[in-house]
C-alpha cells in the first residue's frame, strides 16, 4: 500500500469534525502531547448532543489507535446521515470519542507515545504493584521479543511446546491480559497513569454532569472471526446483564466470564471509566464491540513484529502497511464492519427499552 493511498488520522479527524459539524452536534477538542506522523498536532475530539435526560451513550474510536479507522468511520457515517428525523428519536445525551489514542491512530500502532496500552492502563485504581505481574508473559520473553519473521519461524514451535505444556487456555487468556515489567514489548499497561485516559473521564464529566447512568461502546478490530463482531460484556451484574439483556438477543451477546476462550485484559479502560464515572453515577454499561480481521496468531506475530521494528526505527513504510492489513485490511472489510457497527449504534441509541434500571 503506497502511502497517499493508507487513510490517515488527519482525514479521519476532519471528516468526523466535518459531519459532527453538518449533523448540529456540539464540538469540544482536547490536545495530546506528542505529535502525529505527519508532524501535526494530536486531539482526542469530542462531538456530542444533548438532551434533558441524565443517560448518556458514549461511542468511542480508537483506544487501540490502528483499530480507531473503523471505529472512526462507524462515527463518519452516523454523524453524515443524522437527520431531523433522528434528533427527534433521539431520547439520551450522545457523545462521540473520536481517537482516544490519537498518536496510535496517526503513527499505525495500538500504544501511545509511551508505547502504553491503553486498555491495560486502567489498572492505576488502587491496585498495589504487587499485583500487576503476569507469570506467563514472562515465560514467553523469546517469542515477544523477536525481531524479524525468521526469528519468529524459529521460535514459534518452541513456544508451542511451552505452551502444550502449561495448557493452551492458560497461556491464550494470561499472555495477553498486560505486563508491566517490559515497557519496550507489547501489552504494556505502563507505570503510571496516562493522560489520555484521565482527559477522557474529565471531558465527559465535564459534558454530561447531569448523567446517572452511563452506556459505552468501544470499538476495537483484532479479535475474532474476519468481518464479524463479538459484543463483550465483562460486567455479569444483574443489572448489566439485564440492560444488555433488553438492546441485544442472547445469541449476539459475548459474557467474558462465561467463556473460556476469551481473556479479560489487567487494567482495561473500561475498569478506570467506571471506577470515576461511577463516583457519581448509579450506573456504568460498557460494551466492548471487536472486530475479527485475522487468524489470532497472525495478530500477535504482527504486533510482535511491528512493534520491534517501531523501536529501532526501522522499515517505517512497511510497519505501517503490516499493521493496517492486520486491524484494518480493506476496504470490503470497513464496509462490512462499518455497517454492523451502525446496526449495533443504532440499537444501543434509539431501541425503546427501560432505561431506568
Amino acid at each position: 500500500m503506497s502511502e497517499t493511498s493508507r487513510p490517515t488520522y488527519k482525514n479521519a479527524r476532519a471528516e468526523f469534525l466535518a459531519a459532527a459539524k453538518s449533523a448540529g452536534f456540539s464540538i469540544d477538542s482536547s490536545s495530546i502531547e506528542g505529535r502525529g506522523i505527519d508532524g501535526g498536532d494530536l486531539f482526542q475530539d469530542y462531538a456530542y448532543k444533548l438532551t434533558d435526560s441524565d443517560t448518556t451513550i458514549v461511542h468511542m474510536s480508537g483506544v487501540h489507535g490502528i483499530e480507531g479507522y473503523l471505529g472512526s468511520n462507524i462515527q463518519y457515517e452516523f454523524l453524515k446521515n443524522f437527520s431531523q428525523q433522528s434528533m427527534q428519536k433521539l431520547q439520551t445525551n450522545c457523545i462521540f470519542v473520536h481517537a482516544v489514542n490519537p498518536y496510535g491512530m496517526s503513527w499505525y500502532r495500538r500504544t501511545n507515545g509511551d508505547n502504553v496500552d491503553l486498555n491495560r492502563n486502567g489498572v492505576f485504581t488502587g491496585q498495589n504493584q504487587t499485583q500487576l505481574t503476569n507469570p506467563v508473559y514472562s515465560k514467553f520473553i523469546d517469542l515477544l521479543s523477536c525481531q524479524s519473521r525468521i526469528q519468529l519461524l524459529l521460535t514459534w514451535p518452541k513456544a508451542f511446546l511451552r505452551a502444550l505444556s502449561m495448557g493452551f487456555a492458560q497461556v491464550s487468556t494470561h499472555l495477553p491480559a498486560g505486563q508491566y515489567e517490559f515497557p519496550e514489548l507489547i501489552f504494556f499497561g505502563g507505570k503510571a497513569q496516562q493522560a489520555e485516559l484521565q482527559i477522557l473521564t474529565a471531558q465527559l464529566q465535564k459534558l454530561a454532569p447531569q448523567t446517572k447512568r452511563w452506556v459505552f461502546i468501544d470499538v476495537h478490530s483484532g479479535l475474532g472471526k474476519y468481518a464479524q463482531d463479538l459484543l463483550l460484556v465483562a460486567d455479569d451484574s444483574a443489572a448489566s446483564l439485564e440492560f444488555w439483556g433488553r438492546k441485544f438477543s442472547p445469541d449476539e451477546l459475548t459474557v467474558i466470564s462465561q467463556q473460556k476462550k476469551i481473556y479479560r485484559g489487567t487494567g482495561l479502560i473500561e475498569d478506570w471509566i467506571t471506577a470515576e464515572l461511577g463516583k457519581k453515577a448509579d450506573h456504568v454499561f460498557y460494551m466492548m464491540q471487536e472486530f475479527g480481521t485475522a487468524p489470532a496468531l497472525k495478530v500477535l506475530s504482527n504486533t510482535i513484529l511491528e512493534n520491534a521494528w517501531f523501536q529501532k526505527n526501522l522499515r517505517p513504510e512497511e510497519r505501517c502497511d503490516l499493521m493496517l492489513s492486520t486491524f484494518c485490511p480493506n476496504q470490503r472489510w470497513l464496509e462490512i464492519c462499518t455497517l454492523r457497527g451502525l446496526q449495533v449504534l443504532h440499537k444501543t441509541m434509539f431501541a425503546k427499552v427501560d432505561l431506568h434500571l
